[in-house]
């Protein structure tokens, strides 16, 4: 491929440290390894991202937006998510909170860290699934932290 751009040079970018900073949270990831998607590193590393959130940050995505296209996988699941479920029902924590409407009580944890980890409530009984890559978690016990649940999922 060609580098094309003529503001940065691919040489002072291929010397530069392996260090990104996100514009919107201003977490800084580095160490990448090959196989590293973008958005699943920031996700685990930055979950309260108002980017990842959806929140309105003013971004303007080139192409696709990677966070609101529907087949878009973040998480590791190879099935779109979109022939599972319609993951536009779950896409905004507001969403994922309102889906725990008379299920809170099966939760020995606060539904808002399981929302803000990007699980909706399912069923039956204490079931939640991610809406990007809709792996399931079960079973919760009140020391469970839902992002380190939902990591091995991300594989």
């Amino acid at each position: 491929m060609e580098w094309t751009c003529e503001h940065v040079s691919a040489q002072s970018l291929a010397n530069a440290d392996d260090k990104v900073q996100c514009a919107f949270c201003r977490g800084i990831i580095s160490d990448w390894k090959q196989g590293d998607r973008p958005l699943e590193k920031h996700s685990l590393e930055f979950p309260l991202c108002p980017f990842l959130m959806e929140m309105d940050v003013g971004n303007v995505p080139i192409g696709l937006d990677p966070i609101k296209n529907p087949n878009n996988i973040v998480c590791g699941n190879e099935l779109p998510i979109d022939m599972i479920v319609d993951r536009q029902n779950y896409h905004t924590y507001e969403a994922r909170v309102a889906s725990f409407n008379s299920h809170e009580h099966l939760f020995p944890i606060n539904i808002k860290l399981i929302a803000e980890a990007g699980l909706f409530y399912s069923g039956p009984g204490d079931r939640v699934n991610c809406f990007r890559c809709f792996g399931g978690l079960v079973s919760f016990e009140a020391d469970d932290d839902p992002w380190v649940e939902h990591a091995p999922i991300i594989g």
